[in-house]
């Protein structure tokens, strides 16, 4: 009932009770994030190996904003997950290559840990998008780990030199907000148990039933007019190149 009064890009999929005493924010055992970027002009490979070297717990406060307000007085997290891979831009993971150039248009940077400090993605990401760029080498994101000059920070891998101590946060732009998406916010099965009305009134299952108002038939007309937009920037893009070819970037999109 909710989503016939909500907004169309706003949808309410499930609804669990919970208890007077339940916290969305402290009762979350990890959160997801996904952060979606264009390959072109990166290096990948150099990106996941940055990533990878992220899991674990360590000290972030040089891969944040600091907040005077909040008085933090720890900043060390634990990142369960970081990795990058190619994302579908159909909402049918089966869809046929055919469809598509065989080439990945966009990849998705996925993050997930038990917490995160103030913009926390949106700085790890932009020292992803400079060493997928070639302007820093992934060994920078171990760097930018090793705080403590007390318990310095081995080798990543065998075959490389420890990483330099940095004890200073460096000046750089975090990654544009646009594509970071909170994606999940995982609970115990003893907080939340999702589910969906059954107990639905017939107006309601009327509305539900009609085109203009199922649920997945709304979020599939977004999808679809999101595509045909994709693609007409595309065309408006290339005839543009005709005669104002694109000029060299100096930094990645995404680092603005």
């Amino acid at each position: 009932m909710l989503n016939r009064v909500l907004p169309p890009t706003i949808r309410i999929l499930a609804w669990s009770p919970i208890d007077p005493s339940f916290s969305s924010r402290f009762n979350t055992k990890y959160r997801h994030y996904k952060y979606f970027f264009s390959p072109e002009g990166l290096n990948i490979d150099a990106m996941r190996d940055a990533a990878a070297r992220l899991v674990g717990e360590h000290d972030f406060r040089n891969l944040c904003k600091i907040d005077p307000s909040k008085q933090i007085t720890s900043f060390r997290r634990k990142i369960l997950r970081a990795d990058i891979s190619p994302a579908s831009v159909f909402a049918d993971e089966s869809e046929p290559d055919s469809r598509v150039d065989a080439r990945p248009h966009v990849y998705v940077f996925d993050l997930a840990g038990t917490a995160f400090l103030y913009n926390q993605v949106r700085h790890i990401m932009a020292v992803l998008l400079l060493i997928g760029a070639g302007l820093e080498p992934p060994i920078v994101m171990s760097a930018l780990l090793n705080v403590d000059p007390t318990h310095p920070a081995l080798p990543f891998r065998a075959d490389e030199p420890a990483p330099d101590l940095v004890t200073q946060k460096p000046e750089y732009q975090m990654a544009d907000a646009l594509p970071l998406v909170l994606w999940e916010c995982a609970y115990g099965d003893e907080d939340v148990v999702w589910q969906t009305d059954d107990q639905e009134t017939a107006e309601d299952a009327k509305a539900a039933a009609s085109s203009e108002n199922s649920l997945y038939r709304q979020m599939h007309a977004i999808h679809t007019r999101s595509l045909i937009h994709s693609v007409l920037d595309a065309h408006f893009l290339r005839a543009a190149s005709v005669f104002h070819p694109p000029m060299p970037e100096s930094l990645p999109s995404g680092c603005g």
